[in-house]
């Protein structure tokens, strides 16, 4: 996704369900803004949904725990330095497997800032799928960029 082979090719690019934000450097991050651009045809749309993190950091749910077809699934989460780190435990059978992942906790303003830094203009947002508008403590930030 940093890399895309396409140029000026599409009218619209999603990156949806907070699939961004995983790399370990805002450069990184933005390679993948870059390419989402050059892949667009003059006038496309680039729709970034992200959650919102003054959202994640207020309602941030340490650890959980269910079963999920007999084997326990637990997560634990921190904040970590501009960071949500998620553990994820599956254990049963005598056996417990652990996964790691780390997202970035963007602010709105900061998503605003890169998506501009790359060329886009952010001509609509909203806080939730239902198209309500992005405030403070909305569960969403989702923000249609132009190319």
């Amino acid at each position: 996704m940093r890399d895309l082979a396409w140029r000026g090719e599409f009218n619209a690019v999603l990156n949806l369900f907070t699939s961004f934000g995983y790399f370990p450097s805002e450069e990184e991050d933005e390679k993948t803004l870059r390419a989402s651009y050059r892949a667009l045809k003059p006038g496309g749309w680039f729709v970034l949904d992200f959650f919102n993190a003054a959202a994640v950091k207020d309602s941030l749910v340490p650890r959980d725990e269910r079963r999920v077809e007999g084997r326990v699934v637990v997560q634990e989460r921190e904040i970590r330095g501009n960071r949500v780190v998620k553990r994820i435990t599956i254990g049963g059978d005598g056996e417990a497997r652990t996964f790691t992942e780390s997202v970035r906790l963007y602010e709105p303003a900061e998503l605003r800032a890169l998506l501009a830094r790359v060329g886009f203009t952010v001509q609509r947002e909203f806080g939730d799928y239902d198209g309500n508008p992005l405030q403070d403590f909305s569960p969403r930030c989702i923000l249609f960029g132009r190319k």
